[in-house]
């Protein structure tokens, strides 16, 4: 179940992102539904924490397979928006 939480009348989604880079590129998402890119990430399911999350999301969403080691926690952004 993915980690979200009503409070009030507002729903708390809590998500994460991945910065990858290669060859001196940025990996980033298009959605044809919404007028901005993203990076790669998604929900954190319950009690899954934010590496086992992005390691599954990574897989399902884009087939791209990637090992606890090969992740490197570098910092935190919060952004908060309203769809």
């Amino acid at each position: 179940m993915d980690l979200s939480v009503m409070v009030g009348d507002v729903k708390f989604n809590y998500r994460a992102g991945l910065l990858i880079r290669r060859e001196n590129k940025i990996l980033v998402e298009c959605n044809p539904d919404i007028d901005f890119t993203t990076i790669p990430g998604g929900r954190i399911k319950t009690l899954e924490s934010s590496i086992e999350g992005l390691q599954r999301e990574l897989e399902e969403e884009m087939n791209i397979q990637l090992k606890t080691e090969e992740i490197k926690m570098k910092g935190v952004i919060e952004n908060f928006f309203e769809f």
